[in-house]
C-alpha cells in the first residue's frame, strides 16, 4: 500500500482518516441502504449476510 505516493510507513493521520471513511463509512452507508430495500421487498436475510430483524 503506498499512501499519497509515500510508503506505508510513512502516511500520516489524514491519510488513515480518508482511508478509514471510505473503506468503512462508505461499506456501511452502501449497507443500510440496501438493507432498506430488503425490508420494503419483504426479504429479511441473504445468503450472503445474515440479518435478524425484529418484525
Amino acid at each position: 500500500m503506498r499512501a499519497d505516493n509515500k510508503p506505508a510507513a510513512d502516511f500520516d493521520e489524514s491519510y488513515g482518516d480518508r482511508l478509514i471513511s471510505v473503506d468503512l463509512t462508505g461499506t456501511a452507508l452502501c449497507m443500510k441502504d440496501e438493507l432498506q430495500q430488503m425490508l420494503k421487498q419483504g426479504r429479511r436475510s441473504t445468503s450472503t449476510l445474515e440479518i435478524n430483524v425484529p418484525e
